[in-house]
Parts: C-alpha cells; sequence; structure tokens
C-alpha cells in the first residue's frame, strides 16, 4: 500500500512539474489573482516534490535514516528541479515597475494600450496573455499600437488577437510629439504597456509589466 500511495505522489508531483503553465492558467481562469497564482503554482511543486521524495526515500532507505535524507534531497530536488527548469522565476516576471508619463488623449480612451511593432515576436507572444486578460476582465478596453505608416502591418495583430483588444497605428492615435516621447521613454524597447489614467499614464517597459501590475490594473 504505501508502494502504491509513492508511486502515486511520484507521478503526482511529475506532471505538475510537467504542466506548470497549464495549471497556472487554469487557476487564473477560476479568477484567481495572477500573484497568487504564479506563487502558488511554486508553492505546490515544493510540497510535492518534498512529499513524494519522503514517502519513496523512505521506503528504499529502510531503517537508514542518512539514506532516506539522501534520497529526500535527491528524488524531491529533481522533481523540483526538473519543473524550474521548464517554467524558471524570469526578472520581471512578479514585477510592478513603471514610468509616470504626461499623456493627455484627445481620442477614444482605453485601459490598457500595448506599444508594438509590425515584426516583433516579443510583441506578438503577449497576445495569449491579453486574451486571457478580456477572458477576465470583459469591461477592460484594450488596444494594440503599432508603430509603423503601413495599414497592411496591422493584420497578423488582429488575427492572432480575435477580438481580444483592437489594433491601430500608433501615429493614428498619439500626436507625433506624444509618440515620440512614448518611443524616448519607452527606450525603443518592445512590447511596453501603457495603462492611461486622466491625464497621465504608467508606462511598463516589457520585464516591467508582471502579475503585480496585472492585478493592479483588475483591481483599479
Amino acid at each position: 500500500m504505501k508502494w502504491l500511495l509513492s508511486i502515486i505522489c511520484l507521478i503526482l508531483a511529475a506532471l505538475l512539474a510537467y504542466f506548470m503553465e497549464d495549471v497556472e492558467r487554469i487557476m487564473t481562469s477560476w479568477g484567481l489573482a495572477w500573484t497568487f497564482s504564479k506563487g502558488l503554482i511554486y508553492f505546490l511543486l515544493f510540497i510535492a516534490s518534498v512529499f513524494s521524495g519522503w514517502l519513496l526515500g523512505g521506503l528504499l532507505a529502510g531503517k537508514k535514516k542518512g539514506l532516506k535524507w539522501i534520497l529526500l534531497l535527491l528524488l524531491g530536488g529533481t522533481l523540483f528541479g526538473f519543473g524550474f527548469y521548464r517554467y524558471p522565476i524570469y526578472q520581471g516576471q512578479f514585477a510592478n515597475d513603471y514610468k509616470k508619463v504626461d499623456l493627455k488623449i484627445e481620442g477614444e480612451k482605453y485601459d490598457l494600450i500595448i506599444l508594438s511593432l509590425p515584426n516583433c515576436p516579443y510583441c506578438h507572444e503577449t497576445v495569449p496573455l491579453i486574451q486571457r486578460l478580456k477572458t477576465r476582465e470583459k469591461e477592460l478596453k484594450i488596444a494594440y499600437a503599432v508603430f509603423t505608416k503601413e495599414e497592411n502591418k496591422l493584420g497578423s495583430y488582429a488575427e492572432e488577437l480575435k477580438g481580444a483588444a483592437e489594433v491601430f497605428r500608433a501615429w493614428d492615435y498619439f500626436s507625433q510629439t506624444q509618440g515620440e516621447q512614448l518611443l524616448r521613454d519607452a527606450r525603443h524597447a518592445f512590447p511596453a504597456f501603457l495603462v492611461l489614467e486622466k491625464e497621465t499614464g504608467r508606462l511598463y517597459k516589457g520585464d516591467g509589466f508582471g502579475t503585480r501590475a496585472l492585478d493592479e490594473l483588475e483591481n483599479r
């Protein structure tokens, strides 16, 4: 019975390590906070790794306590390391780092604008996140402002987003002065995220818009 329980725990821990990102998506789809979901998934992986390592290590080591601790470290460490290797914590994942910018918008107001370039792979990688955000908060007004002068460069974003956000040329929305200032403030690092307020905005460079920024945006 103990062997069966140990094997089941080991399989569950291995599955959690392999599917961490999917489990986190499920948590956020349930409405759990972004920061809580990301932190919880690492905590669960740690507990599952230690518990399965403790059970299996104890059975393999018998009465040899020293060997039991060695096996716990090896088995538990391997499981946790595997999950962390597949789903590492990058700089900025929990961030909420922004710069205040003066920005008086004359046109339609949006809650969040993603400043992008036409052929920017990192910009396109934000699409699944924005789709999840829009699913959670349907009232949020989100748009991609693409810094291009060619209309035909917008199509790929519109196709990928599938209605989760509007797409337009940055120069059609911002004045020339505003656009140039945003480029300077973002230091031409794309994507950048602009959270609009009354006559100001919060400008996040890519690694500054983490889970705490998402939570704050939803809780405004």
